[in-house]
């Protein structure tokens, strides 16, 4: 459907139909899934693209003929819709297989789950405010990671660990576009989260991790977790370090 609209509005702002549009879209969007399907087994990912966008193309142009329009427009609109959505899926799929074990500096797994922190300073980070809290609570803390990287396609926000979507989908620092500089934390004393920031706010500025107003945990009423993030200096991206 969000393909069609795509496809539809395209045609109409260049002087085509939006019914023709519409189709070419929503059928080139649908080829190119099916073309993906039939290239899972090839290694390239070069003909596995042109095969995506050759495939959601000659489909788009048969659709918009099929409505009443003209095929080389089709052709482009499929073109651009598989494009932008399944190519878009396809890198970052290859991108979503690296999961990370982040440990603190008494062997205790603060990613369990494996969400994918690709900034080495985040991680950094993060060991340090474990090590921190550790040292200052004991055995009174519980600390794990519950969030990590993001990507944007179309304006909607995945997460990089599973390609789920995320409902929020503004771009935050999560985002690998970003500079994939933030996590998300769930940390609990004597058995109840903590839902005050100023609690764990000085030990994390200790390195570099900051809260957002907006970003509160009382702000994350479903869990309190804490979403903390560095900086946004290009040194800090996860590219960069």
């Amino acid at each position: 459907m969000a393909h069609g609209l795509l496809g539809g509005t395209m045609s109409a702002a260049m002087g085509g139909g939006y019914f023709s549009g519409f189709a070419a879209g929503a059928i080139g969007s649908l080829a190119a899934s099916g073309t993906q399907g039939i290239l899972k087994g090839v290694k390239s990912g070069f003909w596995k693209a042109a095969g995506t966008i050759g495939g959601g193309s000659l489909s788009g142009g048969v659709g918009s003929v099929i409505s009443g329009g003209k095929f080389w427009d089709g052709f482009r609109n499929g073109a651009i819709s598989a494009s932008l959505n399944h190519v878009a899926h396809m890198i970052q799929k290859g991108i979503q297989q690296k999961k990370y074990s982040i440990k603190g500096s008494d062997g205790t797994e603060l990613n369990p789950d494996g969400y994918q922190i690709s900034n080495k300073k985040l991680r950094n980070s993060i060991i340090g405010l474990y090590d921190e809290l550790k040292a200052e609570y004991g055995d009174r803390l519980e600390f794990q990671i519950t969030g990590g990287d993001r990507y944007n396609v179309n304006g909607v926000n995945y997460s990089s660990t599973d390609g789920s979507f995320v409902k929020r989908s503004k771009p935050t620092a999560h985002n690998i576009e970003k500079g994939a500089r933030a996590v998300d934390l769930r940390i609990k004393l004597d058995g109840h989260r903590v839902r005050n920031h100023e609690i764990i706010q000085p030990f994390a500025n200790r390195y570099e991790l900051h809260y957002q107003k907006g970003y509160y945990p009382i702000d994350y009423p479903k869990d309190f977790h804490h979403h903390l993030f560095l900086a946004n200096f290009t040194y800090n991206y996860a590219k960069n370090n």
